[in-house]
């Protein structure tokens, strides 16, 4: 393909991902994306066939930067915190170039079709690097080594959202990405004293009575 073409083709991309994220995909017409790449809308068909091939080779280009990212911040030479408060914030600046609306872009009516096969191979190379990265980290002390390393990796992915850092930005919460983090890996719950222990509250009691 020459330049000129490929050129064009990424043009038109782009102004579908703009329509998709900020309409949705049901609203979006060809038409309308031919008008933001500033294009006739028979070029479009020159180089997609269908509303539904255009629709996925869209999502696969998203995924593919987002799978570039991610592996990058994977590969450094950071603690498993560390590794996951930058995963978080990868996909919060995704959000962030993107728009908001880009969740959708997965979610609708469509993900049942035309881009399934497209988000399966995402969600399973995704859970693949996560799990090998939980992993790693048990190896070197710093996870629960009794834990299913693949069901955390599906917990750690499908309990953190985009949308949440946004959320919680709009209440000025310091450092988000952080204390979700801390929360996903400490848990909720007090842990329980050594056996035999007394806490300080229940020496001072005892010595009232």
């Amino acid at each position: 393909m020459s330049s000129v073409r490929e050129s064009r083709r990424s043009d038109i991309i782009q102004a579908a991902l703009a329509e998709f994220c900020t309409k949705g995909i049901e609203a979006v017409s060809m038409s309308e994306i031919a008008r933001r790449a500033q294009i006739g809308k028979s070029t479009i068909y020159e180089y997609f066939p269908s509303k539904d091939q255009l629709l996925l080779e869209t999502a696969q280009m998203v995924l593919d930067r987002l799978l570039e990212e991610l592996e990058h911040v994977f590969s450094q030479k950071q603690t498993f915190r560390e590794k996951l408060i930058c995963y978080y914030l990868a996909l919060d600046r995704l959000v962030e170039r993107i728009g908001v609306n880009f969740p959708m872009f997965f979610v609708g009516e469509p993900i049942t079709g035309v881009m399934l096969e497209c988000v399966d191979t995402f969600r399973k190379a995704l859970f693949r690097r996560l799990g090998q990265e939980f992993r790693l980290a048990q190896a070197r002390g710093e996870l629960n080594a009794s834990l299913d390393a693949e069901v955390a990796a599906t917990l750690l992915t499908t309990q953190m959202t985009p949308l949440l850092l946004k959320a919680m930005g709009r209440f000025e919460v310091e450092d988000a990405a952080g204390k979700i983090v801390d929360i996903l890996m400490n848990g909720l719950a007090a842990k329980p004293a050594p056996a035999g222990a007394e806490t300080a509250a229940s020496q001072k009691q005892r010595k009232k009575d």
